[in-house]
């Protein structure tokens, strides 16, 4: 990826509401990571999400052409996901998600809040549930900083560059971004036509 490239997709980032998981390695295991995820195969252990990529990875072409058709289909999807959900009854929503937070997400990394200090340099796995969707990406981080943060006391502001993510992870997280955008900009227009 250019430089050009590399700042663009830094430049769309977001808030959002993300399910984050993650755990730290060490540099050999991240490198053993990183292998395993470039094997063709690595998803097929969790066959629904790797329908659900392709199912989301459709709907967001047809978005273009068709926008009705694609939201009735996402609309469904989303339904389906929530049946799912109810089904297993998961009483602890955090054992599925990670931890919800509120991040502040780019293509190229993630920024959130943590409980604990974090060196520079140390490397993660990391399983992002981007919501409402419930779609997992799977991608390796490097923390980048990490500093306390200004408005809770014992806090962290956890920066994480993303690395060793599949080209169709990294395509899901974009048009995710995009997506989210267009409806915060939506959002924000309606509030301004309000008053």
């Amino acid at each position: 990826m250019s430089q050009l490239e590399d700042e663009k997709r830094r430049y769309f980032r977001i808030e959002d509401t993300i399910g984050v998981k993650f755990e730290r390695i060490t540099e050999v295991q991240a490198l053993k990571r990183q292998e395993e995820m470039r094997r063709p195969g690595y998803y097929s252990a969790n066959r629904i999400q790797v329908v659900e990529r392709e199912l989301q990875l459709l709907i967001d072409k047809m978005r273009i052409q068709q926008p009705d058709f694609a939201k009735a289909m996402e609309l469904l999807n989303t339904k389906i996901s929530i049946l799912r959900d109810d089904f297993i009854s998961d009483p602890l929503q955090e054992a599925r998600y990670g931890y919800i937070k509120t991040v502040s997400l780019s293509a190229c990394g993630v920024s959130f809040e943590h409980d604990n200090k974090i060196a520079e340099g140390e490397k993660m796995d990391m399983d992002l549930t981007l919501l409402p969707t419930d779609l997992h990406l799977y991608t390796l981080g490097e923390v980048v900083g990490c500093d306390e943060s200004e408005e809770e006391l014992g806090t962290w502001m956890l920066r994480v560059d993303f690395y060793g993510m599949s080209a169709n992870d990294e395509e899901l997280l974009v048009q995710h971004i995009v997506k989210r955008q267009g409806q915060l900009r939506a959002n924000e227009r309606k509030t301004r036509d309000m008053r």
